[in-house]
């Protein structure tokens, strides 16, 4: 043939470029599942303590954020500038993995309901940052624009497509894959009114074990609820147990609330006497509350 031969749009890209691309779309995948299992997080029905508006809000702009960066990244709508947005998540990212990771924590909360230790996210996004700089900055920053976007416009538009495509499906895949309800067998829901619970029988003594219920009827004692997912349960069981006197300890029980498949409880240690409900028995209630009951009479209620 003496004509020019036609050929693939993808063969006319550097070839320098793929490792680059190859960890901007891992990246941009991982962004896609975390934005779609936080999403799934909020739509399960509020049978657990119900987070408030703010956080909830907060929570969808972080989905919105996460979303619009992978999309972006997919597409190579202005590599450059999405490239430098991606850098600046990471390092957002690093700074809160690293802190829960020193806080002690043992979920990162970065994946909504799936537990993920903080140690292997903060490794994936200091590796992920540091490949991102390191061939993004020989891929782009050393190429004329017009061999960054320009391949031909067949090949944008492709690349677009693709983009969008796969921002659209791999959340699709994840609620379909795992509905919000899925793993939830709940045979029982127990809604625990503050405003109304002072002076009333405690409302879980029926749904524990008979020895934890037998306790808890004895006199004076003091039960924290928490949920193993709440920051603000960690912090305040942790202070708890250093500023409580002596002879409070033995007085002290605590209850996870979280359901028995959002994690595993044991790994979050107690000062305190443990009470476990009954499986299938879901409490909605705001996180940290401290009840004192007498008799397994309420007599003060303190949300903290």
């Amino acid at each position: 043939m003496t004509g020019e031969a036609k050929t693939n749009p993808l063969s006319r890209v550097d070839r320098s470029r793929l490792p680059y691309v190859l960890v901007r779309d891992i990246f941009a995948i991982v962004l896609l599942i975390s934005a779609a299992l936080k999403a799934q997080d909020l739509l399960r029905p509020p049978v657990l303590s119900v987070p408030s508006i703010w956080n909830q809000v907060l929570t969808w702009v972080e989905i919105g954020v996460e979303w619009s960066v992978a999309a972006w990244l997919l597409t190579e709508i202005a590599p450059r500038w999405a490239r430098r947005t991606a850098m600046t998540l990471l390092a957002i990212f690093i700074g809160i993995s690293g802190w829960r990771l020193f806080g002690g924590q043992s979920n990162c909360g970065c994946f909504g309901a799936v537990h993920v230790h903080p140690k292997w996210t903060l490794a994936f996004d200091i590796a992920a940052l540091a490949l991102i700089y390191g061939f993004g900055r020989a891929t782009l920053n050393n190429a004329p624009p017009r061999e960054i976007l320009d391949h031909d416009r067949s090949f944008r538009l492709h690349r677009m497509t693709f983009g969008v495509l796969l921002s659209i499906i791999v959340p699709g895949a994840i609620l379909e894959a795992w509905p919000a309800t899925a793993g939830q067998q709940v045979d029982h829901v127990v809604v625990i009114d503050v405003k109304t619970l002072q002076g009333k029988l405690f409302p879980l003594l029926d749904f524990m074990d008979d020895a934890s219920r037998s306790d808890l009827m004895k006199g004076q004692r003091i039960v924290i609820l928490f949920n193993h997912d709440c920051d603000a349960c960690r912090e305040y069981l942790s202070h708890r147990a250093q500023t409580a006197k002596p002879s409070e300890v033995g007085e002290i029980y605590d209850i996870d609330l979280s359901p028995l498949d959002a994690g595993d409880t044991d790994a979050f240690p107690s000062s305190f006497k443990r009470v476990r409900l009954q499986q299938g028995i879901l409490c909605s209630c705001p996180t940290p509350l401290e009840l004192s009951l007498h008799d397994g009479v309420v007599e003060s209620v303190e949300e903290k």
